[in-house]
């Protein structure tokens, strides 16, 4: 019996651990973390009409303007709902978190309702293919190139404005962004290495653009730029969601656990974080595992006594 209840113990140690190591990895998301919208605060999104940083280093809140209401979704649960195409619906952060000169990623959760038209769900200025700043765009189902997802990172080098852009093949089913599908999209600006990169569902563009469903299209545009500080990607239209500011490009569909980092997330952590692991781990998750660990190591102490 004794025998029983120590090899119990041990494996109730070893699960907690386990626990514990993952949910401190997790916890290494929240490092460089700029702003992080959950979408789950209804009063504040339906009521106060304010969509909430709920961790960021700034905490910057967005403005809910027009019809844009939290909305529960059988998937992902509360996300942000963008019921109709509107320039008047959106959401605005205001002139905050630039890229400029440092290391950048953002990210999200999107599922858009129909494809009739090129959408924008999240952008940072970016308002034209020669403007400074970022976008993720949309393509139309009727697009030459098919319904897929257009990255773009526009800088000034000093001498004009430099594009980056890298886009999913729209004519291949993996490169297709569809209606009423959710996907997981991401863009990492590496300024230390000078390269410009975009995910759709954990899978990245490469060191070329061109990797697997990607296309970097590289008449027109570039994914690397110089990695001495001249690179800015600065602007000063607002970040929003739902469409871009100072233009009618806008979204209809669904957002959710939008985040922005001052820094530049590696491979592992964006197909991480597509493969579910929490940007914030839950309150009291680490001490709570961490209290189990200890508590299974004082029992097997004593047992032993």
């Amino acid at each position: 019996m004794r025998l029983r209840i120590r090899m119990s113990v041990a494996a109730s140690i070893v699960v907690a651990m386990n626990l514990f190591l993952a949910a401190s990895a997790n916890a290494d998301l929240t490092t460089g973390l700029a702003l992080y919208c959950d979408m789950e605060d209804t009063d504040a999104i339906n009521v106060d009409k304010v969509l909430p940083d709920v961790y960021g280093a700034q905490l910057v809140p967005g403005t809910v303007v027009g019809n844009v209401t939290q909305a529960v979704d059988a998937e992902r649960g509360n996300v942000l709902s963008f019921d109709t195409r509107s320039s008047s619906n959106y959401v605005d952060f205001g002139d905050n978190l630039d890229p400029g000169t440092t290391s950048y990623t953002v990210a999200m959760w999107m599922k858009r309702d129909d494809l009739t038209s090129t959408e924008f769900p999240a952008a940072k200025g970016n308002s034209s293919t020669t403007a400074e700043a970022w976008s993720f765009g949309l393509r139309a189902g009727s697009h030459a190139s098919g319904p897929g997802l257009s990255v773009r990172a526009n800088y000034d080098g000093g001498s004009g404005t430099t594009r980056q852009n890298t886009v999913t093949e729209g004519l291949t089913d993996a490169g297709k962004v569809l209606d009423g599908v959710w996907y997981h999209l991401a863009m990492v600006i590496n300024q230390e290495t000078g390269h410009f990169y975009a995910y759709i569902n954990g899978v990245g563009s490469g060191e070329d653009g061109d990797n697997g469903l990607w296309d970097s299209n590289e008449a027109s545009y570039s994914v690397t730029f110089p990695n001495n500080g001249t690179a800015d990607f600065n602007t000063t239209l607002a970040l929003t969601l739902g469409k871009v500011a100072g233009t009618t490009n806008t979204f209809k569909g669904d957002i959710d656990d939008f985040a922005v980092w001052t820094r530049a997330l590696s491979s592992d952590e964006i197909v991480s974080i597509y493969n579910g692991a929490a940007i914030v781990p839950e309150p009291g998750l680490l001490a709570l595992l961490s209290g189990m660990v200890l508590f299974g190591l004082a029992s097997r102490r004593g047992r032993k006594l």
